[in-house]
Protein backbone atom coordinates (compact mmCIF):
# COMPACT_ATOMS: atom_id res chain seq x y z
CA UNK A 1 0.00 0.00 0.00
CA UNK A 2 1.35 3.51 -0.56
CA UNK A 3 2.28 5.73 2.25
CA UNK A 4 1.12 8.97 0.39
CA UNK A 5 -0.29 10.99 2.11
CA UNK A 6 -4.15 11.40 1.17
CA UNK A 7 -5.19 14.23 -1.42
CA UNK A 8 -7.37 17.07 -0.46
CA UNK A 9 -10.09 15.82 -2.91
CA UNK A 10 -10.36 13.21 -5.16
CA UNK A 11 -9.14 13.39 -9.37
CA UNK A 12 -8.98 11.52 -11.80
CA UNK A 13 -6.00 10.73 -13.90
CA UNK A 14 -6.62 10.07 -17.55
CA UNK A 15 -3.33 8.64 -19.24
CA UNK A 16 -4.89 6.03 -21.57
CA UNK A 17 -5.27 6.03 -25.31
CA UNK A 18 -8.74 5.97 -24.84
CA UNK A 19 -8.59 9.73 -23.71
CA UNK A 20 -8.39 10.75 -27.26
CA UNK A 21 -9.23 7.70 -29.20
CA UNK A 22 -11.78 4.15 -29.39
CA UNK A 23 -9.56 1.60 -27.39
CA UNK A 24 -7.27 1.30 -24.84
CA UNK A 25 -9.49 1.99 -21.71
CA UNK A 26 -8.10 3.04 -18.36
CA UNK A 27 -8.56 5.91 -16.08
CA UNK A 28 -7.20 6.32 -12.69
CA UNK A 29 -9.05 7.34 -9.49
CA UNK A 30 -6.96 9.07 -6.79
CA UNK A 31 -8.63 9.36 -3.25
CA UNK A 32 -6.82 9.56 0.09
CA UNK A 33 -3.91 7.27 -0.26
CA UNK A 34 -5.45 5.07 -2.77
CA UNK A 35 -5.26 4.53 -6.42
CA UNK A 36 -8.16 2.59 -8.50
CA UNK A 37 -7.71 1.69 -11.91
CA UNK A 38 -11.12 2.05 -14.39
CA UNK A 39 -10.35 -0.88 -17.08
CA UNK A 40 -6.35 -1.51 -18.05
CA UNK A 41 -6.78 -2.52 -21.72
CA UNK A 42 -4.54 -2.50 -25.30
CA UNK A 43 -4.35 0.22 -27.84
CA UNK A 44 -5.51 -1.31 -30.85
CA UNK A 45 -6.83 -0.57 -33.90
CA UNK A 46 -3.41 1.27 -35.56
CA UNK A 47 -0.69 -0.51 -37.09
CA UNK A 48 1.25 -2.56 -35.09
CA UNK A 49 4.01 0.01 -34.27
CA UNK A 50 1.81 2.52 -33.06
CA UNK A 51 -0.37 0.38 -30.94
CA UNK A 52 3.30 -0.92 -29.60
CA UNK A 53 4.34 2.47 -28.77
CA UNK A 54 0.48 3.73 -27.41
CA UNK A 55 0.59 0.49 -24.92
CA UNK A 56 4.46 1.14 -24.03
CA UNK A 57 3.76 4.83 -23.42
CA UNK A 58 0.74 3.73 -20.91
CA UNK A 59 2.94 1.37 -19.40
CA UNK A 60 5.25 3.85 -18.78
CA UNK A 61 2.77 6.44 -17.14
CA UNK A 62 1.44 3.69 -14.84
CA UNK A 63 2.77 3.46 -10.83
CA UNK A 64 1.91 0.29 -9.83
CA UNK A 65 2.66 0.66 -6.24
CA UNK A 66 0.31 3.91 -6.08
CA UNK A 67 -2.69 1.14 -7.09
CA UNK A 68 -4.13 -0.90 -4.74
CA UNK A 69 -7.42 -1.85 -6.99
CA UNK A 70 -8.30 -2.53 -10.43
CA UNK A 71 -12.20 -3.21 -11.63
CA UNK A 72 -12.94 -4.05 -15.11
CA UNK A 73 -16.49 -3.44 -17.00
CA UNK A 74 -15.48 -6.34 -19.26
CA UNK A 75 -13.47 -8.56 -21.02
CA UNK A 76 -12.67 -7.17 -24.35
CA UNK A 77 -8.96 -6.49 -24.86
CA UNK A 78 -8.83 -3.12 -25.70
CA UNK A 79 -10.74 -3.21 -21.54
CA UNK A 80 -8.82 -5.85 -19.88
CA UNK A 81 -5.44 -6.90 -21.95
CA UNK A 82 -2.72 -5.15 -19.78
CA UNK A 83 -3.84 -6.29 -16.76
CA UNK A 84 -0.96 -8.80 -17.05
CA UNK A 85 1.63 -6.13 -17.89
CA UNK A 86 0.65 -4.32 -14.41
CA UNK A 87 1.77 -7.72 -12.55
CA UNK A 88 4.97 -7.91 -14.86
CA UNK A 89 5.90 -4.59 -13.05
CA UNK A 90 5.29 -6.00 -9.67
CA UNK A 91 1.91 -5.03 -8.73
CA UNK A 92 -0.14 -6.50 -5.94
CA UNK A 93 -3.01 -4.90 -6.90
CA UNK A 94 -6.99 -6.90 -6.11
CA UNK A 95 -8.40 -7.04 -9.74
CA UNK A 96 -12.55 -7.28 -9.79
CA UNK A 97 -14.04 -8.86 -12.63
CA UNK A 98 -17.72 -9.58 -13.28
CA UNK A 99 -18.80 -12.69 -12.53
CA UNK A 100 -18.48 -15.56 -14.91
CA UNK A 101 -15.82 -13.50 -16.96
CA UNK A 102 -12.75 -15.31 -15.91
CA UNK A 103 -12.50 -18.06 -17.64
CA UNK A 104 -12.96 -15.41 -21.07
CA UNK A 105 -10.34 -13.25 -19.64
CA UNK A 106 -7.61 -16.26 -19.21
CA UNK A 107 -8.78 -16.89 -23.02
CA UNK A 108 -8.54 -13.41 -24.46
CA UNK A 109 -5.07 -12.66 -22.17
CA UNK A 110 -3.41 -15.71 -23.25
CA UNK A 111 -4.45 -15.20 -26.80
CA UNK A 112 -3.34 -11.58 -26.94
CA UNK A 113 -0.04 -12.58 -25.66
CA UNK A 114 0.78 -14.73 -28.48
CA UNK A 115 -0.28 -12.08 -31.00
CA UNK A 116 1.79 -9.47 -28.84
CA UNK A 117 5.27 -12.06 -29.03
CA UNK A 118 4.74 -12.59 -32.83
CA UNK A 119 4.26 -8.46 -33.12
CA UNK A 120 7.51 -7.80 -31.44
CA UNK A 121 9.25 -10.63 -33.75
CA UNK A 122 8.04 -8.77 -36.50
CA UNK A 123 8.90 -5.37 -35.10
CA UNK A 124 12.28 -6.23 -34.04
CA UNK A 125 12.73 -7.73 -37.60
CA UNK A 126 11.94 -4.53 -39.29
CA UNK A 127 13.27 -2.12 -37.23
CA UNK A 128 16.46 -3.71 -35.60
CA UNK A 129 16.33 -5.18 -31.75
CA UNK A 130 14.21 -2.63 -28.98
CA UNK A 131 11.14 -4.15 -28.68
CA UNK A 132 9.93 -7.02 -25.91
CA UNK A 133 6.74 -8.10 -24.74
CA UNK A 134 5.30 -6.52 -21.99
CA UNK A 135 4.42 -9.66 -19.83
CA UNK A 136 4.81 -13.41 -20.22
CA UNK A 137 2.65 -16.07 -19.41
CA UNK A 138 3.45 -16.15 -15.51
CA UNK A 139 1.98 -12.92 -15.51
CA UNK A 140 -1.01 -14.48 -16.73
CA UNK A 141 -1.71 -16.22 -14.10
CA UNK A 142 -0.30 -14.18 -11.15
CA UNK A 143 -3.12 -11.13 -12.83
CA UNK A 144 -6.12 -14.59 -12.78
CA UNK A 145 -5.16 -15.33 -9.17
CA UNK A 146 -5.89 -12.10 -7.79
CA UNK A 147 -9.08 -11.41 -9.91
CA UNK A 148 -12.43 -11.59 -8.07
CA UNK A 149 -15.62 -12.10 -9.93
CA UNK A 150 -18.31 -10.00 -8.73
CA UNK A 151 -22.07 -9.61 -9.73
CA UNK A 152 -24.46 -7.10 -10.81
CA UNK A 153 -25.54 -4.91 -7.72
CA UNK A 154 -23.58 -6.91 -5.44
CA UNK A 155 -22.15 -3.73 -3.37
CA UNK A 156 -18.48 -4.32 -2.77
CA UNK A 157 -16.54 -2.81 -0.19
CA UNK A 158 -12.90 -2.42 -0.99
CA UNK A 159 -11.95 -0.47 2.46
CA UNK A 160 -14.88 1.02 5.30
CA UNK A 161 -15.63 4.15 2.75
CA UNK A 162 -15.07 2.82 -0.10
CA UNK A 163 -17.24 0.64 -1.90
CA UNK A 164 -18.26 -0.03 -5.89
CA UNK A 165 -21.12 -1.81 -7.72
CA UNK A 166 -21.59 -3.00 -11.10
CA UNK A 167 -24.74 -2.15 -13.42
CA UNK A 168 -25.81 -4.19 -16.44
CA UNK A 169 -24.21 -2.19 -19.90
CA UNK A 170 -25.65 -4.28 -22.26
CA UNK A 171 -22.57 -4.31 -24.65
CA UNK A 172 -21.79 -8.20 -24.63
CA UNK A 173 -21.71 -11.22 -22.22
CA UNK A 174 -20.72 -9.89 -18.96
CA UNK A 175 -20.13 -6.10 -19.62
CA UNK A 176 -20.72 -3.92 -16.81
CA UNK A 177 -20.87 -0.10 -15.52
CA UNK A 178 -19.26 0.76 -12.33
CA UNK A 179 -20.94 2.79 -9.64
CA UNK A 180 -17.71 3.98 -7.46
CA UNK A 181 -18.67 5.48 -3.79
CA UNK A 182 -15.95 7.13 -1.46
CA UNK A 183 -16.69 9.06 1.90
CA UNK A 184 -14.38 11.91 3.10
CA UNK A 185 -15.84 13.00 6.22
CA UNK A 186 -19.05 14.36 5.68
CA UNK A 187 -18.53 13.95 2.03
CA UNK A 188 -19.42 11.54 -0.44
CA UNK A 189 -17.74 11.76 -4.16
CA UNK A 190 -19.92 9.39 -6.61
CA UNK A 191 -18.39 8.69 -9.60
CA UNK A 192 -19.72 6.27 -12.70
CA UNK A 193 -17.72 4.39 -15.72
CA UNK A 194 -20.01 3.55 -18.85
CA UNK A 195 -16.87 1.17 -19.69
CA UNK A 196 -18.62 -0.11 -23.24
CA UNK A 197 -22.50 0.45 -23.76
CA UNK A 198 -25.16 -1.25 -26.02
CA UNK A 199 -27.80 -0.18 -27.65
CA UNK A 200 -31.37 0.02 -26.20
CA UNK A 201 -32.80 -2.69 -28.82
CA UNK A 202 -32.30 -6.49 -26.78
CA UNK A 203 -29.51 -8.78 -28.57
CA UNK A 204 -28.56 -12.20 -28.23
CA UNK A 205 -26.33 -12.88 -24.58
CA UNK A 206 -26.64 -9.66 -23.00
CA UNK A 207 -28.30 -8.33 -20.37
CA UNK A 208 -29.93 -5.18 -21.21
CA UNK A 209 -28.42 -1.54 -20.13
CA UNK A 210 -29.56 -0.40 -16.75
CA UNK A 211 -29.06 3.46 -16.37
CA UNK A 212 -26.81 4.39 -13.35
CA UNK A 213 -27.94 6.50 -9.86
CA UNK A 214 -26.75 9.92 -9.58
CA UNK A 215 -22.81 10.87 -10.06
CA UNK A 216 -20.74 13.49 -9.42
CA UNK A 217 -18.43 12.56 -12.18
CA UNK A 218 -19.60 10.03 -14.86
CA UNK A 219 -17.15 9.09 -17.37
CA UNK A 220 -19.18 8.15 -20.12
CA UNK A 221 -17.72 6.24 -23.62
CA UNK A 222 -18.64 8.07 -27.05
CA UNK A 223 -17.05 5.34 -29.79
CA UNK A 224 -19.90 6.32 -31.88
CA UNK A 225 -19.96 10.29 -31.40
CA UNK A 226 -20.41 11.10 -35.48
CA UNK A 227 -23.79 10.85 -36.40
CA UNK A 228 -22.27 9.60 -39.15
CA UNK A 229 -21.16 6.50 -38.07
CA UNK A 230 -23.52 3.21 -39.19
CA UNK A 231 -24.69 1.60 -36.59
CA UNK A 232 -28.68 0.75 -36.17
CA UNK A 233 -30.24 -2.55 -35.15
CA UNK A 234 -33.24 -0.83 -37.31
CA UNK A 235 -30.72 -2.29 -40.07
CA UNK A 236 -30.82 -5.83 -39.10
CA UNK A 237 -33.73 -6.47 -41.77
CA UNK A 238 -31.95 -5.05 -44.44
CA UNK A 239 -28.46 -7.15 -43.26
CA UNK A 240 -30.15 -10.10 -43.42
CA UNK A 241 -30.88 -9.82 -46.91
CA UNK A 242 -27.61 -8.69 -48.08
CA UNK A 243 -26.44 -12.03 -46.54
CA UNK A 244 -28.84 -13.70 -48.02
CA UNK A 245 -27.95 -11.99 -51.72
CA UNK A 246 -24.18 -12.12 -51.00
CA UNK A 247 -24.31 -15.99 -49.95
CA UNK A 248 -26.60 -16.78 -53.09
CA UNK A 249 -24.43 -14.98 -55.92
CA UNK A 250 -20.76 -15.15 -54.68
CA UNK A 251 -18.40 -18.13 -54.23
CA UNK A 252 -16.74 -17.72 -50.78
CA UNK A 253 -17.40 -15.24 -48.50
CA UNK A 254 -15.42 -14.27 -45.73
CA UNK A 255 -16.66 -12.68 -42.59
CA UNK A 256 -13.59 -10.99 -40.14
CA UNK A 257 -14.96 -11.51 -37.03
CA UNK A 258 -14.08 -10.56 -33.43
CA UNK A 259 -13.70 -13.98 -31.34
CA UNK A 260 -15.93 -12.71 -27.98
CA UNK A 261 -20.03 -12.17 -28.46
CA UNK A 262 -19.47 -11.27 -32.36
CA UNK A 263 -18.91 -14.11 -33.35
CA UNK A 264 -21.22 -15.95 -31.18
CA UNK A 265 -24.12 -13.53 -31.99
CA UNK A 266 -23.24 -14.32 -35.90
CA UNK A 267 -23.38 -18.13 -35.99
CA UNK A 268 -26.98 -17.25 -34.46
CA UNK A 269 -27.93 -15.26 -36.89
CA UNK A 270 -26.88 -17.16 -39.60
CA UNK A 271 -28.21 -20.87 -38.11
CA UNK A 272 -31.48 -19.10 -37.92
CA UNK A 273 -31.19 -17.86 -41.42
CA UNK A 274 -30.50 -21.55 -42.53
CA UNK A 275 -33.58 -22.55 -40.02
CA UNK A 276 -35.83 -20.43 -42.25
CA UNK A 277 -34.47 -21.17 -45.81
CA UNK A 278 -32.71 -18.03 -45.90
CA UNK A 279 -29.28 -19.61 -46.61
CA UNK A 280 -28.57 -22.71 -48.71
CA UNK A 281 -27.20 -25.60 -47.64
CA UNK A 282 -23.37 -24.90 -47.48
CA UNK A 283 -20.41 -24.66 -44.83
CA UNK A 284 -19.85 -22.53 -41.96
CA UNK A 285 -16.76 -22.74 -40.85
CA UNK A 286 -14.88 -21.33 -37.98
CA UNK A 287 -11.35 -21.14 -38.23
CA UNK A 288 -10.45 -19.28 -35.46
CA UNK A 289 -8.92 -21.00 -32.50
CA UNK A 290 -9.96 -18.44 -29.76
CA UNK A 291 -13.58 -18.04 -31.13
CA UNK A 292 -13.74 -21.84 -31.32
CA UNK A 293 -12.64 -22.06 -27.45
CA UNK A 294 -15.22 -18.94 -26.49
CA UNK A 295 -17.95 -21.18 -28.02
CA UNK A 296 -17.25 -23.95 -26.31
CA UNK A 297 -17.43 -22.10 -22.58
CA UNK A 298 -20.27 -19.86 -24.08
CA UNK A 299 -23.56 -20.41 -21.35
CA UNK A 300 -25.55 -23.55 -22.74
CA UNK A 301 -28.39 -21.66 -23.11
CA UNK A 302 -31.31 -23.34 -24.94
CA UNK A 303 -30.75 -20.98 -28.19
CA UNK A 304 -26.95 -21.40 -28.17
CA UNK A 305 -27.21 -25.35 -27.61
CA UNK A 306 -29.01 -25.22 -31.19
CA UNK A 307 -26.40 -23.32 -32.50
CA UNK A 308 -23.63 -26.10 -31.76
CA UNK A 309 -25.83 -28.70 -32.67
CA UNK A 310 -25.97 -27.41 -36.38
CA UNK A 311 -25.07 -29.59 -39.07
CA UNK A 312 -23.19 -27.16 -41.48
CA UNK A 313 -21.38 -25.41 -38.89
CA UNK A 314 -17.64 -26.83 -38.81
CA UNK A 315 -14.81 -25.64 -36.25
CA UNK A 316 -11.47 -25.49 -37.79
CA UNK A 317 -8.64 -25.93 -34.96
CA UNK A 318 -5.89 -27.36 -36.57
CA UNK A 319 -3.33 -25.09 -38.83
CA UNK A 320 -3.47 -27.99 -41.33
CA UNK A 321 -7.05 -28.14 -42.01
CA UNK A 322 -7.04 -24.11 -41.86
CA UNK A 323 -4.80 -24.19 -44.82
CA UNK A 324 -6.61 -26.88 -46.84
CA UNK A 325 -9.62 -24.70 -46.31
CA UNK A 326 -7.53 -21.70 -47.91
CA UNK A 327 -7.02 -23.63 -50.91
CA UNK A 328 -9.77 -25.40 -51.40
CA UNK A 329 -12.31 -24.11 -53.66
CA UNK A 330 -15.50 -24.86 -52.32
CA UNK A 331 -18.90 -22.45 -51.94
CA UNK A 332 -18.87 -21.66 -48.38
CA UNK A 333 -18.57 -19.29 -45.54
CA UNK A 334 -15.94 -18.42 -43.59
CA UNK A 335 -15.60 -16.65 -40.32
CA UNK A 336 -12.60 -16.08 -38.76
CA UNK A 337 -10.62 -13.41 -36.32
CA UNK A 338 -9.73 -10.77 -36.43
CA UNK A 339 -12.10 -7.95 -36.95
CA UNK A 340 -9.52 -5.46 -37.40
CA UNK A 341 -7.65 -8.18 -39.93
CA UNK A 342 -5.18 -6.78 -37.63
CA UNK A 343 -3.64 -10.57 -37.28
CA UNK A 344 -4.93 -14.41 -37.45
CA UNK A 345 -6.21 -16.74 -39.81
CA UNK A 346 -8.54 -14.04 -41.93
CA UNK A 347 -5.29 -12.99 -43.09
CA UNK A 348 -4.25 -16.26 -45.08
CA UNK A 349 -7.52 -16.42 -46.37
CA UNK A 350 -7.62 -12.53 -47.39
CA UNK A 351 -4.46 -13.62 -49.71
CA UNK A 352 -6.64 -16.21 -51.87
CA UNK A 353 -9.95 -14.68 -51.84
CA UNK A 354 -9.03 -11.23 -52.15
CA UNK A 355 -7.98 -11.20 -55.67
CA UNK A 356 -11.20 -13.01 -56.87
CA UNK A 357 -14.25 -10.84 -57.86
CA UNK A 358 -16.47 -13.47 -56.98
CA UNK A 359 -15.95 -13.67 -53.34
CA UNK A 360 -16.82 -11.43 -51.03
CA UNK A 361 -15.57 -9.60 -47.60
CA UNK A 362 -18.45 -8.92 -45.24
CA UNK A 363 -17.43 -6.41 -42.39
CA UNK A 364 -20.02 -6.21 -39.25
CA UNK A 365 -18.97 -3.62 -37.61
CA UNK A 366 -16.12 -1.04 -36.91
CA UNK A 367 -13.00 -1.98 -37.59
CA UNK A 368 -10.37 0.13 -36.35
CA UNK A 369 -8.73 2.97 -38.73
CA UNK A 370 -5.56 4.31 -40.92
CA UNK A 371 -5.19 -0.20 -41.34
CA UNK A 372 -5.72 -3.13 -43.52
CA UNK A 373 -9.29 -3.40 -42.95
CA UNK A 374 -9.95 0.41 -43.59
CA UNK A 375 -7.82 0.38 -46.87
CA UNK A 376 -9.53 -2.28 -47.78
CA UNK A 377 -13.18 -0.72 -47.42
CA UNK A 378 -11.88 2.54 -49.18
CA UNK A 379 -11.02 0.80 -52.42
CA UNK A 380 -7.44 0.49 -52.68
CA UNK A 381 -6.49 -1.14 -55.69
CA UNK A 382 -3.56 -3.01 -54.43
CA UNK A 383 -2.81 -3.80 -50.35
CA UNK A 384 -0.13 -6.05 -48.55
CA UNK A 385 -1.34 -9.15 -46.26
CA UNK A 386 1.60 -10.72 -44.69
CA UNK A 387 4.27 -9.28 -46.69
CA UNK A 388 2.20 -10.41 -49.98
CA UNK A 389 1.08 -7.43 -52.54
CA UNK A 390 -2.38 -8.33 -53.42
CA UNK A 391 -5.19 -6.67 -56.01
CA UNK A 392 -8.24 -5.65 -53.88
CA UNK A 393 -10.36 -6.97 -56.24
CA UNK A 394 -13.38 -8.95 -53.80
CA UNK A 395 -16.85 -7.28 -53.30
CA UNK A 396 -16.73 -5.60 -49.77
CA UNK A 397 -20.36 -5.29 -48.27
CA UNK A 398 -20.49 -3.49 -44.97
CA UNK A 399 -23.41 -4.80 -42.07
CA UNK A 400 -24.57 -1.47 -40.44
CA UNK A 401 -26.61 -3.49 -37.96
CA UNK A 402 -24.04 -5.22 -35.46
CA UNK A 403 -22.11 -3.27 -33.56
CA UNK A 404 -22.87 -3.57 -29.52
CA UNK A 405 -21.92 0.10 -28.83
CA UNK A 406 -24.81 2.51 -28.35
CA UNK A 407 -25.24 5.00 -31.58
CA UNK A 408 -25.20 8.53 -31.80
CA UNK A 409 -28.75 8.74 -31.15
CA UNK A 410 -28.87 6.63 -27.87
CA UNK A 411 -25.61 8.09 -26.36
CA UNK A 412 -27.42 11.35 -26.63
CA UNK A 413 -30.40 9.91 -24.91
CA UNK A 414 -28.28 8.64 -22.41
CA UNK A 415 -26.35 11.66 -21.35
CA UNK A 416 -29.43 13.98 -21.22
CA UNK A 417 -31.43 10.99 -19.08
CA UNK A 418 -28.78 10.47 -16.41
CA UNK A 419 -27.65 12.32 -13.49
CA UNK A 420 -24.49 13.72 -12.67
CA UNK A 421 -22.83 16.91 -12.15
CA UNK A 422 -20.07 16.64 -14.65
CA UNK A 423 -19.25 14.05 -17.68
CA UNK A 424 -15.77 13.16 -19.41
CA UNK A 425 -16.49 12.12 -22.54
CA UNK A 426 -13.72 9.02 -23.26
CA UNK A 427 -13.34 6.42 -26.13
CA UNK A 428 -13.79 8.62 -28.77
CA UNK A 429 -11.78 10.36 -31.81
CA UNK A 430 -10.89 13.84 -30.45
CA UNK A 431 -12.61 15.88 -33.60
CA UNK A 432 -16.01 13.96 -32.93
CA UNK A 433 -15.84 14.10 -29.27
CA UNK A 434 -15.67 18.09 -29.31
CA UNK A 435 -18.86 18.26 -31.36
CA UNK A 436 -20.51 15.95 -29.28
CA UNK A 437 -19.79 17.69 -26.30
CA UNK A 438 -21.00 20.85 -27.77
CA UNK A 439 -24.41 19.27 -28.90
CA UNK A 440 -24.53 17.40 -25.67
CA UNK A 441 -24.47 20.69 -24.09
CA UNK A 442 -26.56 22.49 -25.75
CA UNK A 443 -29.56 19.86 -25.22
CA UNK A 444 -28.61 19.41 -21.56
CA UNK A 445 -29.15 23.59 -21.80
CA UNK A 446 -32.48 23.27 -23.33
CA UNK A 447 -33.28 20.86 -20.29
CA UNK A 448 -32.13 23.30 -17.95
CA UNK A 449 -29.25 21.06 -16.72
CA UNK A 450 -26.09 23.00 -15.51
CA UNK A 451 -24.29 19.58 -15.57
CA UNK A 452 -20.41 20.51 -17.16
CA UNK A 453 -19.39 18.59 -20.17
CA UNK A 454 -15.51 17.65 -21.04
CA UNK A 455 -14.23 16.21 -23.98
CA UNK A 456 -11.29 14.34 -22.07
CA UNK A 457 -7.32 15.48 -23.18
CA UNK A 458 -4.48 12.62 -22.50
CA UNK A 459 -2.85 13.46 -19.36
CA UNK A 460 -6.03 14.94 -18.49
CA UNK A 461 -6.55 15.37 -14.47
CA UNK A 462 -9.78 16.22 -12.95
CA UNK A 463 -11.26 16.42 -9.87
CA UNK A 464 -14.38 14.75 -8.67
Amino acid sequence: MSNQKGTAKPYVKFSSNASVAVAGSSHLVRFQQYGILLDCGLSQGHDVATDYQNNKNFLKSVRVKEIQWVILSHPHADHSALVPALFAKGSQAHVFVPLGSKPILRLLWEDSLKIHQSDCIKLNNKHGKGYSPFYTADDIETALGRCIEVDYHQKTNLTKNIWFEYYPAGHILYSTQVYLSMTQGYKEYRVGFSGDVGGQAERPYTIPYEPLPFVDMLIHECTYCQPTRPNSVKDRPKDIEKIESVVRDSHRILFPCFSLQRTQELLTVLYEMWDYRLLPDIPVYLDSPLAIKISNIWPETEQWLRVMKWPRLKFISETTDSKALQMSNEHCIIIAASGFLSGGRILSHLTTALPNPNNTLMFIGYSGENNLASKIKSGEPFVEVNGVVLENKAKIVELRSWSSHASYEELIDYLTTLRYNKVCLVHGDMDGKVSFAKTLKEKLVEQGKSSRVVAVNQDSKLYI
